[in-house]
């Protein structure tokens, strides 16, 4: 039985042809589907603000964007998906149980994250400390302490995530408010400016007199 080279050559030079082409189709619909998803969320931006969504929590308003769907709401805890997506993101608020401790918000949010088995990164996070947020209402009235922290980290030596937190202490309170943003590395630029943006706009309610007059002593 004779080989015939030239067959040969012609059939790997079609695999090849063939694998290219599919290459490049697969780049093709990545890109789209990166355009398109860059579209929707300047869309949603545009948008975020005049279609906001109040929700109370405690003392504080949060301008929730529209899209996002309330999972579990309690007095102590807000949970946040995107039910209409398969988007692997959730964003919690909670208070803490315990009261001020005699540490600093910047060694209780290292605990927190150690407890929270957080590996960062370190060029790709950024912790942000108190003196950032000098121009947050909250900060201004000396009602907030804040710590923030952002960025790509390992959680329990496996999962790669993106992550973004707030540690609030609340002085008037005498508590600890934690906010998180956790999803995949990839998902963390398409949910990240919005929780980042709610943030920089909480407000404090109509009731906020009221619960704080309930813990006055």
């Amino acid at each position: 039985m004779s080989f015939d080279f030239g067959t040969h050559r012609r059939l790997n030079c079609s695999s090849m042809d063939i694998s290219f082409s599919l290459s490049w189709i697969f780049l093709g619909l990545f890109l789209v589907a990166m355009i398109y998803t860059m579209i929707v969320i300047r869309e949603e931006k545009a948008s975020y603000k005049d279609n906001a969504r109040a929700k109370d929590f405690g003392p504080y308003v949060f301008p929730v964007p529209s899209w996002w769907s309330c999972t579990t709401e309690t007095e102590s805890l807000l949970v946040f998906e995107r039910t209409d997506t398969r988007y692997d993101w959730k964003a919690q608020i909670f208070w803490l149980t315990e009261s001020l401790p005699s540490l600093s918000i910047e060694e209780r949010f290292i605990e927190i994250l150690k407890q929270k088995h957080l590996e960062f990164d370190e060029i790709n996070s950024v912790i942000h400390e108190p003196e950032s947020f000098k121009q947050h209402p909250l900060v201004q009235s000396g009602r907030w302490d804040i710590c923030r922290v952002e960025g790509t980290a390992t959680l329990s030596q496996v999962e790669r995530v993106y992550y973004d937190a707030f540690l609030i202490r609340d002085l008037v309170l005498d508590k600890y408010l934690y906010c998180e943003s956790k999803s995949s590395v990839l998902n963390g630029l398409v949910e990240g400016p919005y929780f980042e943006e709610m943030m920089s706009l909480v407000e404090l309610s109509s009731s906020a007199e009221k619960i704080d007059e309930s813990v006055s002593p």
